[in-house]
């Protein structure tokens, strides 16, 4: 593993899409001329970062990057190559849809060092894919997967969503059980989101679906976690679960608050002290860069918003609110943190020991309820 101390991490968004899910508010389909445009302003952004431009993880996100061609996806790697030093690289990501996977894109993913593979499933329930509008099947899933672990990509995690509407009638225990019988090393699980302007809150708001209460989402969440745990996988990160030791390196740079750059229309990059966000605006991006303008407004960290980052972001994990972090912060915070935590601690949601204070397993899914009580 790279060294604690100089460990950084890459991210490249990849805005575009080749189809919208009915959860999704972005528009970001895909657009031959204007995503060869982006990778050039790709390409200029990554030349106008700093000296230093070591990484230990890289991962390639979106949006959906293997909507590029097998030759735009190969331009857009070679852009990290270019520009940045990957020699002690200990994890290298691209996001993917089932779709996608076919000999040109695993081919690319290998000639640039590509070892870990995202890939969107969401579900293994065809009805439900096709409700979600999802392009792929359940078969497809089996397909690809089986088609990356014999050119030698055996990191694989998958992305499930719960909390689906009640009348998708569908067997929850069931779509996790297949979930683990795929031979993956990761999974993330989300819940379900109706965000405002989305097909799906239409959907909701119209009376044409029905959320789940609170409580049955929650039941699905602690479903989800027994059934993960019998099938040997380590829930390391409230949403994140791991076998084998294959948890995500690159995302445990964020909850630990290491700094990674950031690439692309609507990236986030962070030093420590600043967090820099890119436009999302991929027209505006392109401009931008074009005229060797920076496409990221800086924003300097207070006391008190990193107080709240390292509480919300150790709450999510198994490895807990790191004490040293808290300890480099006046003593106030300190203090703060044990008053507004003090009836959690009283009543068994927190345990501790000399580096770290951990929320306890059985209440992750409140740990949001919890963390707005702590936060300054």
């Amino acid at each position: 593993m790279a060294d604690q101390t100089t460990e950084k991490g890459l991210y490249i968004h990849v805005p575009f899409c080749k189809s919208q899910c009915i959860y999704c508010g972005f528009d970001r389909i895909f657009k031959y001329q204007l995503a060869d445009n982006y990778i050039d302003a790709l390409d200029i952004e990554a030349s106008l970062i700093g000296d230093e431009r070591r990484v230990s993880t890289v991962y390639i996100g979106g949006g959906t990057p293997s909507s590029l061609s097998a030759k735009q996806l190969d331009r857009l790697l070679s852009v990290v190559d270019k520009h940045f030093d990957i020699s002690n690289l200990v994890e290298y990501t691209i996001e993917c849809n089932p779709d996608d996977v076919g000999e040109e894109f695993t081919a690319v993913a290998k000639a640039h060092g590509i070892n870990r593979i995202s890939m969107g499933v969401q579900s293994l329930n065809d009805e439900v894919l096709r409700l979600m509008h999802r392009r792929h099947s359940a078969t497809r899933v089996h397909q690809a997967i089986n088609q990356l672990i014999s050119a030698g990509i055996d990191n694989i995690s998958v992305d499930l969503i719960y909390g689906l509407p009640k009348s998708w009638n569908y067997n929850f225990i069931d779509e996790v059980d297949k979930f683990i019988s795929l031979g993956i090393s990761h999974l993330s699980a989300y819940a379900l989101s109706y965000e405002e302007g989305t097909p799906l809150a239409r959907m909701h708001k119209s009376g044409r679906v029905e959320k789940l209460s609170d409580d049955e989402a929650a039941e699905q969440y602690q479903t989800l976690t027994e059934r993960m745990s019998q099938g040997s996988f380590d829930h390391y990160e409230i949403s994140n679960f791991a076998r084998g030791n294959k948890f995500s390196r690159h995302n445990t740079l964020y909850w630990q608050r290491k700094p990674y750059f950031g690439l692309g229309p609507a990236a986030c990059a962070f030093d420590g002290k600043h967090r820099y966000s890119n436009t999302p605006d991929v027209a505006q991006y392109i401009d931008l860069l074009n005229n060797r303008k920076s496409p990221a407004q800086a924003e300097l960290l207070t006391d008190d918003d990193i107080f709240n980052e390292i509480v919300m972001l150790g709450m999510r994990t198994r490895r807990g609110i790191d004490k040293e972090q808290m300890k480099r912060l006046p003593k106030k915070y300190s203090d703060h943190f044990r008053e507004k935590s003090k009836q959690f601690f009283d009543e068994g949601y927190f345990t501790e020991n000399e580096q770290f204070v951990k929320l306890r397993e059985e209440y992750w899914f409140v740990s949001d309820y919890i963390t707005r009580k702590i936060f300054v």
